[in-house]
């Protein structure tokens, strides 16, 4: 059985995406070890934000995000903040939270607008005081120019 190379796979899953057929880009992507073919980085990471971008599929991404971190791939700051976005939007706070310390920690930065939906979805829960400790976590590791714009972000969000 020849298996087509990497980048055929990884086209065909982008295609998937962007057409809409989530559910036929996570069957291909389970099914590629079967095909001689173990799905990369990018493979993983075309569906996973296609996935979020759907709303209501977090399910689905949180288990692919296991599969790929078993795989021994690693998130990089665009899934980070594209995780980030899909678990406020879900509602899920705390997973939200969860992947922006887990981006303080790899060193990552969170951009700004994944920021502001973010802080506004702490806001609309209540959470000030996670705000506070979170934004002073933020200011251990991001460059002091940074900081300034996530503060404005901040500033804005909670006048």
């Amino acid at each position: 059985v020849i298996s087509p190379p990497m980048y055929g796979y990884n086209a065909v899953l982008r295609s998937l995406v962007e057409l809409g057929e989530l559910y036929k880009a996570v069957f291909l992507l389970k099914q590629m070890p079967q095909m001689g073919c173990h799905p990369n980085f990018l493979s993983y990471s075309a569906v996973i934000c296609g996935l979020v971008r759907a709303t209501g599929r977090m399910q689905d991404v949180w288990m692919l995000v296991n599969n790929m971190l078993q795989d021994g791939n690693r998130l990089d700051t665009t899934l980070y903040n594209c995780l980030i976005w899909g678990f406020c939007e879900d509602g899920n706070v705390e997973m939200a939270m969860n992947f922006f310390l887990k981006i303080i920690d790899e060193r990552y930065l969170i951009n700004l607008e994944c920021f502001e939906v973010f802080v506004k979805k702490l806001v609309a829960e209540g959470k000030l005081f996670e705000i506070e400790k979170l934004f002073e976590q933020m200011r251990k590791c991001c460059p002091m120019k940074e900081i300034h714009r996530y503060q404005k972000v901040l500033d804005e969000v909670l006048r």
